[in-house]
């Protein structure tokens, strides 16, 4: 199935299962874990929900780390899932991989799954994670009984990309030339947020739409973000400047050789992904299932967890 005569129009309200902003130190929640993968390398993951549940590994946007599944951990708990956060190699507590891409990603998934005691799971993907959620289904689809991608997961080449990305894109795109401007560029914000966290609401907030204003003007909203992008940076730059030049390259794998069904959520009103992006994404997989959120931003995911965990875990329950 593509988009055409399968569109789920949900009301950014009604799908947020949404609880009122409380005192919760989001990012305190969940279990730290790190895994050693057979080619020695660390591989960072944090437990969220329940643990002897229905196993949904989660992938960070860009940049990014495992703390952003923390917003699901009541939901997970309630759902009776076990959220599993990740963080790619070379951000947060992974260590950096020279040759990863996003088709050898599923790889290290699956390894990493294995030594959790998953046979089979979910993969959920959000912003800059969603290409590798779409890898994991074309690569390890047998290993896979749900597939999330929220709020992204199209190339840097897909029509609709909205001007506030476009800017990005040209950077990295010369950084693949000069990687080291990506970085530096890199370090700065790195040593900016360092040194002032509190100032990265006040970065975001006049660059996001008005429904995202209203989950990030939420201080417990605003807390987990800023530890989650310092966390990021916990290893240094050198992973997100190589996610960065990913970003700007042919992907490693086809879309259309996805042989499983593929929940893809995406807000009409985010400024950074664009639903004409997304519709087109739709057509080059065979069994995408869309959900377009009336006046959703790029942020909705906070409050959204219910309704997506319910759905990549729906066949499991079968």
């Amino acid at each position: 199935m593509t988009a055409s005569g399968n569109e789920h129009n949900i009301a950014s309200g009604a799908t947020s299962g949404s609880r009122d902003a409380g005192p919760t130190n989001w990012h305190e929640l969940g279990r730290d874990q790190l895994l050693r993968l057979k080619d020695g390398r660390a591989l960072s993951v944090r437990h969220y929900g329940d643990e002897n549940g229905l196993p949904v590994a989660f992938f960070h946007g860009w940049p990014g780390t495992r703390y952003e599944a923390c917003f699901g951990d009541g939901p997970a708990s309630e759902a009776g899932v076990h959220l599993i956060g990740f963080d790619r190699p070379g951000f947060g507590r992974s260590d950096y991989k020279r040759k990863h891409t996003f088709g050898s990603w599923p790889d290290d998934v699956a390894e990493a799954m294995t030594l959790l005691g998953a046979d089979r799971f979910a993969v959920v993907g959000v912003s800059g994670g969603g290409p590798f959620a779409l890898a994991c289904a074309a690569r390890i689809p047998k290993r896979l009984f749900g597939v999330g991608v929220v709020s992204g997961g199209v190339p840097h080449d897909a029509p609709g990309i909205p001007e506030a990305f476009r800017k990005n894109l040209v950077i990295f795109k010369i950084g693949r030339y000069a990687p080291f401007l990506v970085r530096g560029l890199l370090w700065m914000m790195r040593r900016k947020l360092q040194k002032n966290p509190d100032d990265l609401r006040e970065y975001l907030l006049p660059r996001v739409g008005a429904s995202d204003k209203a989950i990030l003007e939420r201080d417990d909203v605003a807390d987990a973000l800023r530890a989650d992008q310092l966390e990021a940076y916990a290893g240094g730059t050198k992973g997100p400047t190589h996610e960065a030049l990913l970003l700007v390259k042919p992907w490693d794998f086809k879309p259309e050789d996805i042989p499983v069904e593929v929940h893809v959520w995406q807000g009409d009103a985010d400024i950074q992904v664009s639903i004409e992006s997304v519709r087109w994404l739709l057509t080059k997989i065979r069994n995408g299932v869309p959900h377009f959120i009336d006046g959703g931003g790029h942020y909705f995911i906070v409050d959204a967890f219910p309704e997506i965990l319910a759905a990549v875990t729906a066949d499991a329950r079968k």
